[in-house]
């Protein structure tokens, strides 16, 4: 039971390591929210349409402060030193009557081209670099996590898991 659970920790910790640096062009959809880079080179940012100039894409929804019951919701166009290309502001009704606070972005060039030999070799040193990390931090994970699996910390979790299983009423009493 504990190697299940060291490896699911040794798992999450990877896949949160690795979505620090991994991003991807393509359709981002939250609840409502739809952000699509569209074949013209344009924008598709929930409705409002970024030119081509655009390489971020932000839609926010929040709280209206002076009426919970309203949504204000901002699309906003920016294009690569962060400047406001284009934005657009809507009030909505709240349906859920609770707290909102949604921040949606979606970036990157999307008006692509063939990469340079330069740019290739650079992705390519980077992306061995970063699997050199990745291998590093499996190892010193793996190495941390094992005193915990072999000790006396596994031996008493184990015999508290069974315990609970066996008793479980007992334990919300």
């Amino acid at each position: 039971m504990m190697k299940v659970i060291a490896r699911a920790l040794f798992i999450t910790c990877i896949c949160l390591f690795l979505t620090e640096e991994v991003s991807s062009i393509g359709i981002s959809i939250v609840g409502d929210i739809r952000i699509q880079p569209m074949n013209n080179g344009s924008i598709y940012c929930d409705s409002l349409i970024c030119p081509s100039t655009t390489v971020l894409c932000r839609v926010t929804k929040r709280n209206d402060p002076n009426d919970l019951n309203t949504i204000i919701r901002q699309r906003t166009c920016s294009d690569k030193n962060g400047d406001v290309i284009e934005q657009q502001n809507l009030n909505e009704p709240n349906k859920n009557q609770g707290i909102v606070n949604v921040n949606v972005s979606s970036g990157g060039i999307y008006n692509s081209r063939p990469m340079t030999p330069e740019e290739k070799k650079e992705l390519e040193e980077y992306l061995k670099k970063t699997k050199q990390q990745v291998a590093d931090t499996i190892k010193n994970m793996q190495t941390s996590l094992r005193p915990l699996l072999d000790g006396s910390f596994a031996s008493n979790l184990k015999n508290q898991i069974n315990n609970s299983l066996r008793n479980p009423v007992l334990d919300f009493l």
